[in-house]
């Protein structure tokens, strides 16, 4: 047998206490596509400062 990581171990261990297949669930999380989380955060920040300087503009 494959020796797998603890969390890996302990997530079999749950999934199979709860009745689910953890298996599957293992694979699901495999299959997702990493997410790109820096144009996010680019963008969420371009529309804070962007928001600043309208806010700003508008007070004076």
């Amino acid at each position: 047998m494959q020796t797998l990581p603890c969390s890996t171990q302990r997530l079999r261990c749950f999934y199979a206490a709860t009745g689910h297949d953890a298996d599957y669930f293992l694979m699901e999380i495999a299959m997702k596509p990493r997410r790109d989380t820096r144009v996010r955060n680019l963008v969420f920040f371009i529309t804070v400062i962007s928001a600043l300087v309208v806010g700003l503009w508008l007070a004076r």
